[in-house]
């Protein structure tokens, strides 16, 4: 049997919002990242010699980088994401709502990747299957024309959960 999947997926609770758009200018709208260490990291800065603290005051930096972004954006911010159980890969996403979402709609969804440097990526996606379950939809969607970094870091991402997965399997055996 062929695998038709490109990208590795990963199954996690994290947060997200969406919602559904529906004005052409929207559609337009680029994909966007807020916390992505090339841009916090633009040239190096001089730390101190010692490692171990040169290391923590890049972490504490990168951290309120990121705070001090979110916290400054003209949208609301935190209130507005769910933390869902989602399947997610570079290519696309699945989540349960509590509202029909139809097949071939566009969804802008918003996601925060809790790294060590957390990372929050906007993107447009296109529904390509919609389930009913209950009194809930679960829907599916492919996410359309990621730049080449956000697909490099949803792949990371999806990796680096794997990785500890797989970790806390083997630990608990």
């Amino acid at each position: 049997m062929e695998e038709r999947r490109k990208f590795a997926r990963v199954e996690i609770l994290m947060p997200i919002k969406y919602k559904k758009v529906t004005e052409e200018k929207d559609l337009m709208k680029p994909p966007t990242i807020l916390g992505d260490p090339t841009i916090l990291f633009p040239k190096p800065l001089e730390y101190p010699k010692d490692p171990v603290i040169s290391d923590w005051l890049k972490y504490i930096n990168a951290k309120l980088d990121f705070i001090i972004s979110i916290l400054t954006s003209k949208k609301k911010t935190e209130d507005d994401f769910e933390y869902k159980l989602v399947n997610l890969s570079a290519g696309g996403i699945n989540f349960e709502t509590k509202e029909e979402i139809k097949k071939d709609e566009i969804l802008e969804i918003e996601m925060i990747l809790e790294e060590t440097i957390p990372t929050a990526i906007k993107v447009l996606a296109k529904v390509v299957w919609c389930e009913r379950i209950d009194n809930r939809w679960k829907i599916g969607a492919n996410f359309l024309n990621p730049t080449e970094r956000i697909l490099e870091i949803l792949a990371r991402f999806v990796f680096e959960k794997q990785r500890e997965l797989l970790s806390k399997k083997r630990l608990s055996e």
